[in-house]
């Protein structure tokens, strides 16, 4: 197992750890401090997720590819609210998680030489994994965007170039808009799971 592979799969799974200490930290002292300030306590909060980083999951870090899935699905809880926050809402870009979990995924059966059946059960479980997480991020979209239907209709009309944005004459149309945006992420973020993760397990060392 090269070097340079293992220092990118450490980087990415600690990296969690930094980030969510720095988000935490930051965001409650938000609510006593001005920004500038909280920003300081957010930083301070990052380099405690380094030193936790250092005193209790190096040893484990050692072998990435031997981690606890229950780890490792905290990490992907993780790296999928953080994306779905930064955008706003905007689920298209969790499909970036899931494009990791199948890159991760298909280099831990590749170095723990798993094949055949057990290979494909595998590669099977993580992309319904992966699709059933993007479903449940789309519905929390979707339900957020009908909370305030009269906005998504006029973002609705002016993608669409439509001569009205009235609720009642569109409705229909925008529900059959998020049915068809919803399918379209949770399958695609199903299939692509699966062809990264069988690209990731035929790859040869990095």
């Amino acid at each position: 197992m090269q070097r340079f592979e293992l220092a990118i799969m450490r980087f990415i799974i600690g990296s969690a750890t930094p980030i969510t200490f720095f988000l935490i930290t930051w965001g409650l002292s938000l609510l006593f401090l001005p920004p500038q300030k909280a920003g300081l306590v957010g930083i301070v909060g990052f380099f405690l997720g380094i030193i936790c980083n250092l005193v209790w999951l190096r040893q484990r870090l050692r072998n990435v590819y031997a981690l606890d899935l229950r780890i490792l699905g905290g990490v992907y809880l993780f790296f999928n609210i953080y994306i779905y926050s930064f955008f706003m809402g905007i689920p298209l870009f969790n499909l970036l998680p899931g494009i990791l979990a199948g890159i991760y995924m298909g280099r831990r059966l590749h170095h723990q030489k798993i094949s055949g059946t057990n290979f494909q059960q595998i590669k099977q479980k993580t992309a319904v994994l992966t699709a059933v997480m993007m479903l449940i991020i789309f519905l929390i979209s979707s339900i957020m965007l009908m909370q305030n239907s009269q906005t998504a209709l006029e973002l609705y009309g002016k993608l669409f170039n439509l001569g009205t944005t009235d609720l009642g004459s569109n409705f229909a149309m925008l529900i059959l808009t998020l049915l068809g945006s919803g399918l379209l992420l949770v399958f695609g973020q199903y299939w692509l799971t699966k062809i990264i993760t069988q690209w990731s397990y035929n790859l040869k060392d990095l």
